[in-house]
């Protein structure tokens, strides 16, 4: 396996990319590794990787993520380097705040000293769900009642509004034919009320 010599302590949390043979030989050889040699090697993998072609790392809900991961985000946002790297991080506010989440003080550092930029979601109006439900489907005529409907449950949150968009689609509670929509209203209120 090429990644070997490259990421040994993150290859052993990662067992399924590896066969028996390998995993067990690397199990051995990185007993002991700390979390800060771990980071110190990402890092230096995202400068290899970024040697050839722009890398982008997508991190979600942080405001879940351990010590390691929130040390990780902010190593390699206070990188000096010069790479073709773009860590794109999303989390709750609230959550970080409630918690006391050490991804408050790693964020705030980073802005303060120009590391990083915040992009907060604005809550969607009833008018710009329409919107995004005609950008999705363009060929149908949505009942305006199935728009309130979106809006209220998801109270305009961007995310909320696409994970129960595709939730409806994923349970066939609405078909969607040439011009028609079809909606099963008792599932919609059953469920996910």
């Amino acid at each position: 396996m090429p990644y070997l010599d490259i990421l040994p302590p993150w290859l052993v949390q990662m067992p399924w990319v590896l066969n028996e043979s390998e995993y067990d030989t690397l199990q051995r050889r990185m007993s002991g590794t700390t979390p800060e040699r771990m980071i110190r090697e990402f890092a230096e993998v995202v400068e290899m990787l970024t040697a050839r072609r722009p890398f982008v790392l997508v991190l979600e809900d942080l405001h879940w993520s351990d010590e390691e991961t929130i040390d990780l985000v902010a190593m390699l946002g206070q990188r000096r380097d010069v790479a073709r790297f773009m860590l794109l991080g999303t989390y709750r506010l609230v959550e970080v705040i409630e918690r006391q989440h050490l991804l408050q003080t790693v964020s705030q550092e980073l802005f303060l000293h120009g590391y990083s930029l915040e992009l907060p979601l604005h809550l969607s109006s009833d008018t710009e769900v329409e919107c995004y439900l005609t950008t999705r489907f363009p060929t149908q005529k949505l009942p305006v009642e199935f728009v309130h409907w979106l809006h209220r449950r998801t109270e305009g949150n961007p995310l909320f509004l696409g994970h129960i968009l595709d939730y409806v689609l994923a349970k066939g509670w609405f078909r969607l034919t040439h011009k028609l929509f079809f909606l099963s209203e008792v599932h919609l209120t059953s469920e996910i009320a």
